[in-house]
Formats: C-alpha cells, structure tokens, sequence
C-alpha cells in the first residue's frame, strides 16, 4: 500500500511585496470582453462635479501624459488596463479599503471614466482604420482594372493600325503611359479619344479593317469608365484619409489613463505591504512597459559640493 509523502515547507522567507512591483499578466483575451464589467463597476461608484474631474487632472500635467502616452498604443494598453481592473475587482478592493489604502470610490470613477473614454478612441480609430482599409482597397482595385482596360484598348488599336506609319504614329503620340496613376488616367482618355475618331472613320477600307479585328465601342467605353472610376477612388481616398493613429489627444487621454492606474497600483501595493490581504493586480506587457518608464529614467544627480576654503 503506498504511503504519502510529507512535502516539507521551504525554510526560505518570502520577500514583502514592494511599492514597486509590477506583476506582468498573460496577453490573451481582449478589452471587448472586459466592456460590461467596467460598465457595471462605474455604475457602482459615485457621479464626479466639474471640481472632482478638474481636482483629479491637476495631478498630472497634460504634457506629462502626452510624453507617456507616446510611449505605447492605446488599444494596447487600453487592453491592459480594462483587464486590470475587472480581473482584480478594484471595485471591491477601494469599497473594503479605501480609507486604509488613501484612494477612493470618487478616484476610481476618474480611472473608469478615463478607461470608458480611451476605449472609445480606440474604437473610433479601428473604424477609421477599417474605412481607410477600404479605401486602399478600392483604389488599388480600380487601378488594376484600369490597366487591363488600357491594356485591351490598345492591343485592338494596335492590330488596327497595324504597320500603317501615319496609323503608328498618331498611336504612339495618344499612348501616353502608366508610371503613375495620373499618367495612366490620362493615357486611357488619350487612347479613348483616338479609338472614337477612328470608330468615326467611314471608308471601304476602314470598314474592312475594323470588321476584321471586331473593333467597336465596347473597349472605348471601358477605358472611360475604368478612368472615371480609378479617378473618382483616387479622389475620394485623398479627401477622406483617416487621421494618424495615436494623435495628440489621444495620447494625452492614454497617458492619463496609465498614469492613474499607477497611482491606485501604488496605493494598493502599499496596502500589501501592511497586511491588508489585498489581491495583486496584473499588468500586461503594454502598460507594464509604460509604468516602468520612471524605473528606466537616470536619476538625478547631486549638485557638487563646494570645494572647502583654503588657509
């Protein structure tokens, strides 16, 4: 019959949780799913006058968020942050020991409403992202289709024309060409206009030609169309371009949004280290980078001592 061992306690002592310490956390899932829970813990807290919002931001100067929100991506630590929050139930922890810990049901709205307000940033530049994904998409899609309808019209030209010198040479001078998408727009026109006044050509001879090589109007129509389109997409792509990723405001929202989390990490590490039985919050990798940016800056030397007078 086999016994069970006696697993022996380390001797070795746990070191104390320190002010510093941030835990990293795993990266899978998402904010999206954090979405209701957060929703449900601002509820819980109170509503925040004017002088609350404006107490809170004179903390943090907007041009100390900014440099920290430039530090990372706000959908990144947007993630990080919805995570933290919902997976430590921050809720519970500042309703218990918020007086203990010095950071209350008032602060934590002011974090809530920050994480609320970057995720929709985040939200509306994964939409402008996507339309300008479209965009691309549809310019290069009707640049393609220009150049196949260029290609067409002027492999039916050029059977039509044959050797013909006069033929070549008023080909040549309508070919134009396709190093850029305005070049290729205007050769398409040029080849267009040509192709239409020879379609007008009525002579014996011309008669032959175009029934030989089944000239006709359907490739001149499809050169005009595809130039219309590929210029209207061009058009349209460049008055609607979607602003940059991360721009100022957005950066100063991030920042403040990481910069108080750290401030509630602190109370709540410090609320650790005197016992309060506190659960640990984890920080993803995104905004650990961003709250280990004060750990990584030099610090700040001592000003020399004066040299000591001489006899």
């Amino acid at each position: 019959m086999a016994t069970s061992k006696t697993r022996k306690k380390s001797s070795v002592k746990k070191s104390p949780v320190r002010k510093s310490a941030v835990p990293e956390a795993p990266t899978s899932g998402t904010a999206d799913s954090d979405a209701p829970a957060l929703a449900r813990m601002r509820a819980s807290q109170p509503r925040l006058s004017d002088v609350e919002v404006s107490a809170f931001r004179s903390l943090v100067s907007d041009a100390e968020c900014r440099a920290r929100g430039v530090l990372t991506r706000a959908a990144e630590t947007h993630r990080d942050v919805a995570r933290a929050l919902t997976r430590g139930r921050v809720d519970a922890v500042v309703r218990d020991h918020g007086a203990a810990i010095g950071y209350d049901g008032a602060r934590l709205a002011f974090l809530l409403d920050l994480t609320a307000a970057v995720g929709d940033a985040v939200a509306e530049q994964k939409k402008a992202r996507g339309a300008g994904a479209d965009r691309k998409f549809t310019v290069e899609q009707s640049g393609r289709a220009a150049t196949v309808a260029r290609n067409a019209l002027l492999r039916r030209l050029t059977a039509l024309a044959g050797r013909n010198a006069d033929s070549r040479t008023a080909l040549d001078a309508a070919r134009g060409s396709v190093e850029t998408p305005t070049a290729l727009i205007d050769s398409l026109r040029s080849l267009a206009k040509l192709a239409q006044a020879w379609l007008k050509r009525d002579d014996a001879q011309w008669a032959v030609l175009k029934r030989s090589t089944s000239f006709g109007a359907g490739e001149i129509d499809a050169a005009v169309r595809a130039a219309a389109a590929f210029e209207k997409a061009r058009a349209t792509s460049a008055e609607t371009a979607p602003t940059p990723p991360d721009d100022g405001a957005l950066n100063v929202l991030e920042g403040r949004m990481v910069l108080e989390f750290g401030a509630l990490l602190d109370a709540i590490n410090e609320g650790r280290e005197e016992g309060l039985g506190i659960t640990a919050l984890e920080v993803g990798p995104a905004l650990r980078r961003a709250l280990l940016q004060d750990a990584a800056k030099p610090a700040a030397k001592e000003p020399a001592k004066p040299d000591a007078p001489t006899a």
